[in-house]
């Protein structure tokens, strides 16, 4: 026998390579636990730790997801088009499209998520003021505001 030691089980050693591998496919909209399943691939507590551990990685990690939310878009479009008339296939296309654009919206939620929206007009639509207060009604709501406090 020489005397290396042969490394047994999966890697555990951050490389810039298993990074780019790993990133690709979440950009193509593989999860991250069903990477980690194949052969070769280190364990998901392991990718967590590398990006802890290294900010190149977390930004392309980052990177990667963004992208997956992309493709997740994409795909709904896809799934939304290609979808049979029959009860049980669209019900399966819905759950896809539904499934899709909750994982797109956790991602990139800026993007993808809800957005609420504030409108700060008037009744009327103007930016006006609805009522007008003298200088005495202002003193007498910042004195409360101050016995409040």
């Amino acid at each position: 026998m020489s005397g290396t030691k042969r490394k047994l089980g999966r890697p555990t050693d951050y490389t810039k390579d298993m990074a780019d591998k790993i990133c690709e496919k979440i950009a193509n909209g593989r999860s991250l636990r069903s990477i980690c399943a194949e052969d070769g691939v280190p364990p998901m507590k392991t990718i967590y730790r590398w990006l802890e551990a290294n900010e190149e990685f977390r930004h392309q990690y980052a990177r990667a997801r963004e992208k997956q939310a992309d493709y997740f878009a994409e795909e709904i479009i896809e799934i939304a088009d290609s979808a049979q008339a029959e009860s049980a296939a669209v019900s399966k296309a819905k759950l896809q499209i539904d499934a899709r654009k909750w994982a797109a919206s956790k991602i990139a939620p800026k993007k993808y998520g809800d957005k609420s929206e504030l409108d700060v007009k008037s009744g009327d639509g103007s930016m006006r003021a609805a009522v007008r207060l003298d200088a005495e009604e202002y003193r007498k709501i910042a004195e409360d505001v101050l016995r409040r406090v």
